[in-house]
């Protein structure tokens, strides 16, 4: 029977099923709680490899890789949505973008 602790361990170390949930997760609503439970998981497991000295070599790299993916998908999420904030105001007629 496993624990709860040890479920959410086992959560933590399948990275790379959270690391594609957050690539394909399509709710905008979800989408920040997908990247900070992969991220999550990639640091405990690269921690993990860490303290193994000499673990995996590859999956230390694809994790690195990773890391720093989702770090890109986060900024460019942050650079759309200001992107989206911005052209708010220019769906005011001309005249009203003309006088500011």
């Amino acid at each position: 029977m496993r624990t709860e602790q040890s479920s959410a361990r086992a959560d933590l170390t399948n990275w790379r099923a959270l690391y594609r949930a957050a690539l394909c997760e399509t709710d905008q609503k979800k989408l920040p709680m997908r990247i900070a439970e992969a991220k999550r998981a990639l640091i405990e497991r690269s921690r993990e490899l860490f303290a193994m000295q000499g673990g995996n070599a590859d999956e230390a790299q694809a994790i690195d890789g990773a890391i720093y993916a989702l770090g890109v998908f986060r900024n460019c999420l942050r650079v759309k949505t200001h992107r989206l904030l911005a052209s708010d105001g220019d769906h005011q007629p001309a005249e009203r973008r003309l006088r500011r």
